[in-house]
């Protein structure tokens, strides 16, 4: 009972407390795992930059003393490459990702995709794509690892082959509007500008704010000698990312 009177004194709110607890008990692993957590956690509600940043930093190094005390909890590597991904490290994002991911047992498709994202970011498109195509072996049926793969072909200006994938992730899903306008900036890598059009009308169509649809027509007609119609175009693209009325 005493311990439990002394302890109130502590509790001034979650933080606080584990913040206690990683001093009195610094050699436990999950006293700190647990500090981080509820750091990250508070972080999601925070809203100054740079407070959010020094949350971030605090608990990263309260999972790496974690780690060096016990280092086979996968979850806390997934922790540790969502605070240096929401720091834009991307290259220590994904290091920390790939460890988490072999230390788990079936990891989804989910987990592969967000892996390839982090490659993505990083330009390592080929890992990308090699992570996307393990997300695709456990989930046939996922547009967005379709959507994913094609963006990563484009990077490395395989467009024929990021139309076939596009195309996939279009059939899986004909209501996103995203994989329709990234299927147009493939045809029109490959100049094949009328199919980019139709692409970028019917995204468009779908989701009327994704302000590129009416750049990127626009400078097609530009391109293809029809300033006519790329105007209004153009002019409509320059309205909506300046935040103006449409």
């Amino acid at each position: 009972s005493a311990k439990t009177f002394s302890r109130n004194m502590d509790w001034k709110d979650t933080a606080t407390i584990y913040c206690h607890d990683v001093t009195i008990s610094e050699n436990s692993a999950p006293a700190h795992y647990i500090y981080a957590f509820t750091l990250i956690n508070a972080y999601s509600e925070m809203k100054d930059k740079e407070s959010k940043k020094k949350i971030l930093e605090v608990a990263i190094h309260e999972i790496n003393i974690a780690i060096s005390i016990y280092p086979h909890y996968y979850d806390v590597y997934f922790k540790l490459a969502y605070c240096y991904s929401e720091l834009e490290d991307y290259e220590d994002a994904a290091k920390n990702f790939e460890i988490a991911m072999k230390l788990t047992h079936n990891p989804t498709a989910k987990l592969y995709n967000q892996l390839a994202i982090l490659y993505g970011k990083i330009g390592q498109y080929d890992k990308a794509i090699s992570s996307v195509d393990s997300a695709i072996k456990i989930d046939p049926n996922s547009s967005e690892a379709y959507n994913n793969k094609g963006n990563y072909l484009m990077q490395l200006n395989r467009n024929e082959d990021a139309v076939i994938d596009f195309q996939k992730a279009n059939e899986l899903n004909p209501a996103n509007a995203v994989s329709f306008k990234n299927l147009g900036s493939a045809y029109a890598n490959l100049k094949q500008y009328s199919k980019a059009l139709e692409c970028y009308k019917k995204s468009s169509e779908l989701d009327s704010t994704i302000y590129e649809n009416y750049y990127f027509s626009g400078l097609i007609y530009l391109m293809t000698g029809d300033s006519a119609k790329a105007k209004p175009y153009l002019t409509k693209a320059n309205r909506m990312r300046e935040g103006q009325p449409k």
